[in-house]
């Protein structure tokens, strides 16, 4: 009955979250439409450019929203062996300062030599990697530096990454709902990104841990599994 309730009580959020990303676009397309309606005379009627565009852009911001819960919901996930980890940060630090800017940000990486390729699919691990860079780019506002490490975790068979930020960290209150869809503390987002990271390294089999520090910063760790390819194969056969 608990786990019953509990279920019902994220089910009911998630629906609340839809409806609220979804409900304020459709007011404003439906309050022109409603506009445009009432000023038609002879089935004619001029729509300035700057409406049209304002309507657009409400319907692509649903279209994303339907995106990200579709990712959320259930990863297309297409495995492939050979993937290298440190390629893949490489790839999400270009894009994410491609997307974001951060011209005063600076980067400290240490990429580990030599680390096991791993079975996983690419462009979602790439996808969640960029998902928490941009946090931690944010929670900077202009300027600080992003840390980004790599290394093999031999007791747990398992690659790390860590990515850390220096901005003030997250509130204890808030640190535990942080892979909750839909809650954020920013007015701009859709607060999709950490739990679509979240389903995507779940999905490969693998696990996120976020940490606060007293002082500020921001920690996330991202643990990966190494797969022996031999077993694998096995395991397919």
């Amino acid at each position: 009955q608990i786990q019953t309730t509990q279920m019902l009580m994220s089910l009911g959020e998630l629906a609340a979250g839809v409806a609220h990303h979804v409900r304020t676009p459709l007011t404003t397309i439906s309050g022109y439409l409603q506009v445009m309606v009432g000023r038609l005379e002879d089935d004619k009627y001029t729509v300035r450019e700057d409406v049209l565009e304002s309507l657009l852009d409400e319907v692509s911001y649903i279209n994303n929203v339907v995106k990200e819960l579709i990712l959320f919901a259930k990863p297309p996930i297409q495995k492939e062996s050979g993937v290298e980890i440190n390629r893949l940060i490489e790839d999400a630090l270009r894009l994410t300062f491609k997307e974001l800017g951060g011209e005063n940000i600076n980067i400290s990486k240490q990429l580990a030599d030599s680390l096991p390729p791993i079975y996983a699919d690419s462009n979602l691990i790439k996808q969640a990697v960029v998902n928490i860079m941009q946090n931690a780019m944010e929670a900077m506002a202009s300027e600080g530096v992003i840390g980004v490490r790599s290394w093999q975790n031999a007791e747990l068979n398992m690659l790390v990454v860590a990515i850390t930020d220096a901005g003030p960290g997250i509130n204890s209150e808030i640190l535990p709902r942080v892979f909750e869809p839909f809650y954020t503390s920013k007015l701009d987002r859709m607060g999709l990104g950490l739990p679509i990271a979240h389903r995507i390294i779940a999905e490969d089999g693998g696990f996120i841990n976020i940490s606060s520090g007293d002082k500020g910063g921001t920690k996330v760790h991202i643990y990966l599994p190494i797969f022996n390819d031999t077993i694998r194969q096995l395991k397919i056969v």
